[in-house]
């Protein structure tokens, strides 16, 4: 967007949460409805039963056993709120998926239009200020959760800067499998014999952690006999 409408005109709002209230109010409801579990279930493995987040094979782990009910999760959430309802102003209550259909009938795939459009003068007065709902950004609840879940972004001195102090990447890399085909096989088959995988009970899920790190330590041992100093 800055290369397209140039820069210093508002086109495109940065971090601040304050000025994308919607999107934030969104990460609100995924965090309360099925995010935070995950976030405690983690904490309270790190805490009481051996994770270690800087341990790559812990983090493979992690990945292998629930990245699956994970993105389920995601889309059994992504399923529940396109089609809930909402009440907006002007308008009666319809669903996410109901104002997308609306918006493609009535105006054409998103972004095409404006891709061939002439720019528009949308110069504002104060761009830090500029398309803030201030009735969100005054609600404890939410701006509680901001504060919370963005605290590196958040500028003390100017609550109101529309640009973030430097970009903003979190480069994530997927972690590496310790297994060979053979030891993996074993890992999936003896999981599978000793636990319930399909059950999505948290008390569950902690038996299953328990079981599979014991395991990994040990197939990790045996796949590297000789080797010194070797662990899961």
């Amino acid at each position: 967007m800055l290369a397209h409408r140039g820069t210093g005109r508002g086109s495109y709002i940065f971090g601040r949460s304050v000025h994308n209230t919607h999107i934030e109010h969104l990460w609100f409801d995924v965090t309360h409805d099925f995010g935070q579990k995950w976030k405690d279930f983690f904490l309270d493995l790190e805490v009481h039963y051996g994770l270690n987040p800087m341990n790559r094979h812990h983090l493979w782990l992690i990945h292998y056993l629930w990245l699956p009910s994970i993105n389920q999760d995601t889309q059994d959430w992504m399923g529940m709120w396109n089609s809930h309802q909402m009440t907006l102003p002007r308008s009666s209550p319809c669903t996410p998926r109901e104002m997308f259909r609306s918006s493609m009938i009535a105006d054409g795939p998103c972004g095409i239009a404006e891709l061939m459009a002439r720019p528009i003068d949308d110069d504002v007065d104060d761009l830090n200020a500029f398309r803030i709902d201030w009735e969100v950004a005054d609600n404890p609840t939410y701006m509680s959760h901001i504060l919370e879940q963005n605290p590196e972004e958040w500028d003390e001195e100017n609550l109101f800067s529309s640009a973030p102090p430097k970009p903003t990447h979190v480069p994530v890399e997927p972690p590496e499998c310790p297994f060979n085909t053979e030891s993996l096989k074993i890992l999936s088959s003896t999981l599978a014999d000793r636990v319930d995988l399909s059950d999505c009970r948290m008390e569950m899920r902690r038996v299953v952690w328990e079981e599979a790190i014991s395991l990994c330590d040990y197939l990790l041992r045996t796949q590297n006999v000789g080797s010194e100093d070797v662990q899961f």
